[in-house]
């Protein structure tokens, strides 16, 4: 919950909001303003609070007398649904002074986790799992929101699919797991190494990946198979539909991504994979280059590196780290191994 005074305190807090949105991360703005009639003869420090917030919020109400308990539960039933974000409520001076009546609550049920609908696409889809040869999946922040990490984890284990994530989801499996291949989309470095296999595999899944922690190297990067010349099957299990466009998918199931999961491997069993052995000579070349002796320089007693790695083997398995913004986040998020969801808390960052 972040509060804030009418004008220039909105103005003051629009960063803090702006990075809330930017985070998926579900946040109440309740700023004050004065009264509608008022405001027409009135302008110190006056703005319009919703025009300044439009773009980084997902909606903004205006409180009225007699229903503040309605405009409460819509701001907390908006910040919660599909992707989370904040809301901002804008409350008049004379509402904020006077008691309200008690009355029966109007209370938002959320809504039940939505799977697919079985149909020809979720045939499709299961028929491209049951055939991959070099599946891969990619998992992003809207797993931990969602609460799936359990599904995730145990469906790339039962399928033995490589598991890529993005920072903000380090840690869906363990990434001292020989499947776990680390978060993607800061180090141009790691990407050289990521992307090829991304491109060799013949069936990616994307589970709750949002690719707004993504640079542009993760720009359409499936356009073109460069394995075998023919093109990746892609299927994607999200929160909201795909309105970014950096990239497609042939087969979008919108809802509760482990619910899809579960219901995508129903009457599916799993196959060999990866024969040639190609994400674990990824993941040791992963492991080589961000290390503290391959990244400072096996001479070097001291540096970003080094301090990385004994802070790291000095902390629990459930230690967690946090970060702020800067160019060593990309090496931390490279070398910083997560045995849990939310082991490296850091910001998708303005």
């Amino acid at each position: 919950i972040l509060v804030a005074t009418l004008g220039p305190g909105v103005a003051n807090a629009v960063n803090v909001v702006a990075n809330a949105f930017q985070d998926r991360v579900p946040m109440f703005f309740i700023t004050g303003c004065v009264d509608e009639r008022e405001a027409m003869t009135y302008t110190h420090q006056i703005i319009d609070h919703s025009e300044l917030l439009k773009a980084v919020t997902k909606a903004s109400i205006k409180i009225v007398d007699g229903a503040v308990d309605v405009a409460i539960d819509k701001a907390v039933a908006i910040a919660l649904d599909g992707q989370p974000g904040p809301v901002h409520v804008d409350l008049p001076i004379s509402v904020a002074v006077k008691s309200q009546p008690e009355c029966a609550m109007i209370v938002w049920s959320a809504p039940s986790p939505a799977a697919p609908a079985e149909g020809a696409d979720l045939e499709t889809a299961r028929r491209w799992l049951s055939e991959a040869q070099r599946p891969v999946m990619i998992a992003g922040v809207d797993v931990l929101n969602q609460n799936s990490e359990e599904t995730v984890a145990e469906f790339v284990r039962d399928f033995k699919v490589p598991l890529i994530t993005t920072y903000k989801a380090k840690g869906v499996i363990p990434e001292d797991h020989p499947l776990a291949l680390g978060g993607a989309g800061l180090s141009p470095l790691a990407d050289q190494h990521l992307l090829p296999l991304v491109q060799k595999s013949d069936l990616i899944i994307l589970a709750g990946y949002d690719p707004i922690e993504m640079r542009t190297g993760w720009r359409n990067p499936w356009e073109q198979n460069r394995y075998d010349n023919c093109r990746e099957k892609v299927i994607k299990f999200c929160a909201v539909p795909n309105m970014h466009y950096m990239h497609q998918a042939d087969l979008s199931f919108i809802g509760h991504v482990g619910e899809g999961l579960n219901t995508l491997r129903k009457g599916v069993f799993a196959n060999p994979v990866w024969k040639n052995g190609e994400p674990e000579k990824v993941r040791n070349e992963l492991k080589s280059i961000f290390s503290g002796t391959g990244t400072s320089g096996a001479d070097e007693e001291w540096g970003p590196a080094v301090v990385i790695d004994v802070v790291r083997k000095a902390l629990p398995r459930n230690g967690v780290a946090t970060a702020d913004s800067g160019a060593h986040r990309i090496l931390l998020s490279q070398m910083w191994e997560c045995y849990q969801p939310r082991g490296l808390l850091q910001s998708t960052a303005l």
